[in-house]
């Protein structure tokens, strides 16, 4: 109706939601985008269509030759370290936090409290209005997000344990496709903090 798209996609550090629409609607958009992270529903209903449909990318990324690298990867990784986690599916997400007793709900709550916070977060815009104008509409719209001081650890500090507890592996996979790739890959120190350098 717009011309418009949005997606969204987690990274290992971040989550980063996007989106396009006419420049004559990006007033009304900017709003809506914003009450996501000052007005969250965040309802249960709406948890559970999500989780199904990450359960849906994750089945689709099954025969994929790139998904299935980087879920051979992550199993071979250290099981106390996050790294070992790739993608979400029914069983990650519902089933194994049911037995154990886990509200899933309750815990994306949680979650959502103590990490979203606008000094861990980056706003980018393009538009055709002049920068001044822009700047006053974006404070208008996201001047309500909370910045409640968070701290969120990063790279090397998000967990003591290593990413892999075996180093010197040899990774064997059986394609699904007509696929011959040989990757070699290191594991080095998180270097976010000298991208400028």
């Amino acid at each position: 109706q717009n011309g418009g798209d949005s997606n969204a996609y987690t990274a290992c550090y971040f989550t980063c939601y996007m989106f396009e629409v006419k420049p004559e609607v990006m007033g009304e958009a900017l709003d809506r985008f914003a009450r996501f992270f000052t007005e969250p529903s965040l309802t249960r209903d709406c948890t559970e269509r999500e989780i199904n449909a990450v359960d849906s990318e994750y089945q689709a990324g099954l025969t994929s030759p790139w998904w299935r690298y980087v879920g051979i990867l992550n199993m071979s990784a250290n099981p106390d370290h996050p790294f070992h986690v790739a993608v979400g599916n029914n069983k990650v997400l519902l089933e194994d936090p049911k037995e154990k007793g886990i509200d899933l709900y309750d815990e994306m709550k949680k979650f959502y409290e103590s990490t979203y916070s606008a000094n861990g977060m980056t706003l980018c815009v393009f538009g055709r209005k002049p920068t001044a104008q822009m700047e006053e509409i974006l404070r208008e719209k996201f001047g309500a997000v909370a910045n409640k001081g968070i701290n969120m650890p990063i790279g090397d500090s998000v967990c003591d344990a290593p990413p892999f507890a075996k180093w010197h592996q040899l990774l064997l996979q059986n394609p699904v496709q007509d696929v011959k790739d040989l990757t070699f890959s290191w594991v080095i120190p998180f270097q976010a903090p000298f991208w400028r350098t």
